[in-house]
C-alpha cells in the first residue's frame, strides 16, 4: 500500500509543473482575449455613439441612451484582463502598462468616471450636453491608447 501512495505521489509531483504551466498560459492567452472582447464591445458600442455626435447617424436619443449604459457597464471590465506577464502574446498591450499599473490604472478608472457621466447625461436628454460628454470620454479613452497601446 505505500508503494502505491508513494507511486501516485511521484506521478503528481511530475505533472504538477506541466499542468501548472499549462494552465497559467491558458490563463494568460484567456486574459488578453477577455480584454480584447471587453474593448471589442465598448467600440461596438461607441461607434454608433460617435456617428451621431458626429452628425453621420440620425441623432436616436433611445439608441444613443442604450450604447451609453452599455459602455458604462463594460467600461469596468477591461482592467481585469491585464494580468502580470499578459504583456506578452497577440496583445496591442504596451509594456509599459506594467512598469506604470498605478498610472495606467489612474486612467483606466478615468475611463470608467467619464463612461458613467456619459450614461447619466444621455439619461437627461439634452443633446449638446450628451455630445460634449461623448467627446470628453472619448478623449479619456485616446489619451490611455496614445501612452499604453500599440498601433495596428
Amino acid at each position: 500500500m505505500n508503494i502505491l501512495k508513494t507511486v501516485a505521489v511521484f506521478i503528481l509531483i511530475s505533472v504538477t509543473p506541466q499542468t501548472i504551466a499549462h494552465d497559467q498560459g491558458d490563463t494568460i492567452e484567456q486574459a488578453i482575449s477577455y480584454r480584447q472582447s471587453a474593448f471589442r464591445m465598448i467600440a461596438w458600442h461607441f461607434k454608433p455613439m460617435g456617428g451621431m455626435v458626429k452628425g453621420k447617424v440620425d441623432w436616436n436619443l433611445a439608441h444613443f441612451q442604450g450604447h451609453a449604459n452599455a459602455v458604462a457597464a463594460l467600461a469596468r471590465l477591461p482592467i481585469n484582463g491585464f494580468i502580470p506577464d499578459s504583456d506578452f502574446g497577440d496583445t496591442h498591450a504596451k509594456s509599459i502598462i506594467w512598469e506604470e499599473a498605478d498610472d495606467f490604472a489612474e486612467k483606466m478608472q478615468a475611463f470608467v468616471d467619464q463612461a458613467s457621466n456619459l450614461q447619466e447625461i444621455a439619461q437627461n436628454g439634452d443633446r449638446d450636453q450628451i455630445s460634449d460628454q461623448f467627446i470628453q470620454t472619448a478623449r479619456t479613452c485616446k489619451s490611455c491608447h496614445k501612452k499604453y497601446r500599440e498601433k495596428n
